[in-house]
């Protein structure tokens, strides 16, 4: 679930966003042999189910008043543990209200 406050009116609208939900990991272990023989083994976490956290900055142009091209970047945590990796999400689409 996200919260957004667009700014300004007209064809090209910036906004801010945050917002929260839920992250469950489905990773499996895995084996792989690299090009030199060497075999290389890739252990999953456990699997979770994580509470996340993100928040970011985009951009809406549209092109009618129910299409538009969106773009927003987003930073988001997960609070598994303090280790976890978070990361930086760059969205590209299109939006169509109806």
């Amino acid at each position: 679930l996200n919260l957004r406050y667009q700014f300004m009116s007209g064809k090209l609208k910036p906004y801010i966003l945050a917002g929260g939900g839920f992250d469950k990991l489905l990773a499996e272990d895995a084996t792989y042999t690299s090009e030199y023989g060497f075999e290389i083994t890739l252990e999953a976490p456990e699997k979770t189910l994580d509470a996340v956290f993100n928040f970011g900055v985009g951009l809406n142009y549209f092109f009618s008043d129910s299409v538009a091209l969106k773009l927003d970047v987003r930073y988001v945590m997960i609070f598994a543990d303090p280790n976890s990796v978070n990361n930086l999400s760059t969205v590209v689409g299109l939006s169509l209200r109806f």
